[in-house]
């Protein structure tokens, strides 16, 4: 059986790496995993940030424009498509946002922890969050991030476009801002190659003195000849050009791949994009190219694979500029 074991301040077991291999407090945790045909798509897109003088203003930072809704019934949003192979069943699907909380506020238990969610047919489902953090994010702000299961929502709507929105205003004002989304879903389809598929997640604070470096690692992988796989990653607060993190893989006894890409350097994976394997994700409103405050990146996965291996290592480094880990996923070929 497929195992995932993350790296954390617990006393080592059996297969566990050495503990001089890192150490990690972060709260990572395994949603799903399988072997089977099918695999992980994602749909993924920063929300415009409402400022004084309307979503076109001069002065208001990140996307903005096309998709702000200026209605009271759901506030700001912004959509993206869901591509999935025809003839494909969903297995798993979840949804993840974060943003910022307003300085000074007052802020109530649930801040953050509900979005508005709305297929095709533009019928919005309220869902909240069954994992909800919060964070620094430079001196006294704070971030938040949230997650859901929306498995059944997804198998109903299928491929297409979604739409995710802040709720409603309270009064004048509301103490949370949201930055940006993406949904993750799994899929089984019997005309696509065997995979192995895993989805990681939790709010993993990376940057900070308690967490510089982070490792997750799988066993008992059936790696063939010529495999393909991809990785992706769901993170928060990334600033393109301050560089410094870092996201490597490395299967068997090889040396660790830096995962990078023509729209993620080497040293500066974490830069405000949503991308595909270094090309900008068509479909998305609005269509920012800076995607400021939601990294949601897709990677190459083959240069990193080796035949016969069944061990692959995840590796994260952090900077001196925070960013908040809020999931991974990854599909690599499997023997048959």
């Amino acid at each position: 059986m497929l195992t995932a074991l993350a790296v954390a301040a617990v006393p080592a077991v059996a297969g566990a790496a050495p503990a001089e291999r890192g150490a990690s407090d972060a709260s990572l945790a395994e949603r799903f995993q399988a072997v089977q045909r099918g695999g992980i798509v994602r749909a993924a897109n920063a929300v415009p940030v409402p400022c004084a003088g309307g979503p076109r203003a001069a002065r208001c930072p990140g996307p903005r424009g096309a998709a702000a809704d200026r209605g009271s019934r759901t506030g700001v949003s912004s959509s993206a498509v869901l591509r999935l192979p025809e003839g494909s069943r969903v297995s798993h699907a979840r949804l993840y946002w974060g943003g910022t909380l307003r300085a000074g506020a007052r802020k109530p238990a649930d801040a953050g922890g509900r979005v508005l969610l709305s297929a095709r047919d533009g019928r919005a489902t309220e869902v909240r969050a069954d994992s909800r953090s919060r964070h620094p994010v430079s001196g006294k702000a704070r971030g938040y991030s949230a997650a859901a299961d929306v498995t059944r929502l997804i198998r109903r709507g299928g491929a297409g476009r979604y739409t995710v929105a802040a709720p409603p205003a309270v009064g004048r004002s509301t103490t949370a801002v949201l930055r940006g989304w993406a949904l993750v879903v799994a899929y089984e389809n019997h005309r696509e190659p065997l995979r192995h598929l895993m989805l990681w997640d939790g709010h993993a604070a990376l940057g900070t003195p308690e967490l510089r470096r982070m490792w997750v690692w799988y066993e008992g992988l059936r790696i063939p000849a010529d495999a393909s796989g991809s990785l992706g990653i769901v993170a928060y607060g990334g600033d393109r050009g301050s560089g410094g993190e870092s996201l490597a893989v490395r299967t068997g006894d090889r040396s660790f791949t830096r995962l990078h890409d023509a729209a993620n350097p080497a040293r500066d994976p974490l830069n405000a994009t949503v991308t595909d394997h270094g090309r900008p994700v068509a479909g998305r409103i609005p269509a920012s190219a800076v995607t400021t405050g939601l990294d949601a990146d897709v990677f190459d996965l083959a240069p990193a694979l080796r035949d016969g291996a069944r061990r692959l290592e995840v590796r994260f480094d952090g900077a001196e500029e925070q960013h908040l880990l809020g999931a991974f996923f990854l599909q690599t070929s499997a023997r048959h």
